[in-house]
């Protein structure tokens, strides 16, 4: 979603599209909040799932954070970041405050996928004429941050990290020989 909000090495429409999101995550929020009844509403297809969605906009907004060349795109919609931020966590206390969420299981194979999903992220970034300042350390650490949530949501809604994190470096989705 980075390098799509990069076209031609261009971000200046990326603050206005971050924008924009913000304002339908707060719309798909404010539904839950006054229709309770969408709690129990499930997508076949995980694509269009909330844990989803909440997962790949707070990823989003932790790749600015942590990988993105702060001298070049240093002012890359702070505001607006920051309200994307603040929706998807809302969002995702709303469901784990008002659905029965499942416990968190936090294991030390979660830190090597948190590692594994952002080299691939890096790739496509690169792929993608994305001036970078890696920062994988920062990245995992702000991820365990944001994640929980979504690690109780998801599998509540029925759906597993797999199918919510779909990220994966590009020797890992290669046929195996």
């Amino acid at each position: 979603m980075l390098a799509r909000l990069h076209p031609n090495g261009d971000f200046s429409n990326a603050t206005s599209e971050l924008g924009n999101l913000a304002r339908s995550l707060a719309m798909t929020k404010e539904a839950h909040h006054f229709y309770p009844l969408l709690f129990y509403f499930r997508s076949r297809e995980p694509l269009y799932s909330v844990s989803r969605m909440t997962f790949i906009l707070l990823d989003l907004t932790t790749l600015i954070d942590t990988t993105l060349d702060r001298r070049k795109h240093g002012a890359l919609g702070a505001a607006a970041v920051g309200s994307l931020q603040s929706c998807a966590h809302l969002l995702l206390s709303t469901l784990d405050r008002n659905f029965p969420t499942v416990a968190e299981n936090k294991n030390d194979a979660q830190t090597s996928n948190f590692k594994s999903s952002y080299a691939a992220a890096l790739e496509v970034l690169r792929c993608g004429g994305v001036e970078i300042q890696p920062d994988a350390k920062r990245y995992v650490n702000q991820r365990s941050q944001r994640g929980p949530f979504v690690r109780r949501v998801g599998p509540a809604l029925g759906y597993g990290m797999d199918e919510t994190d779909c990220r994966r470096p590009a020797k890992e989705t290669a046929p195996s020989q």
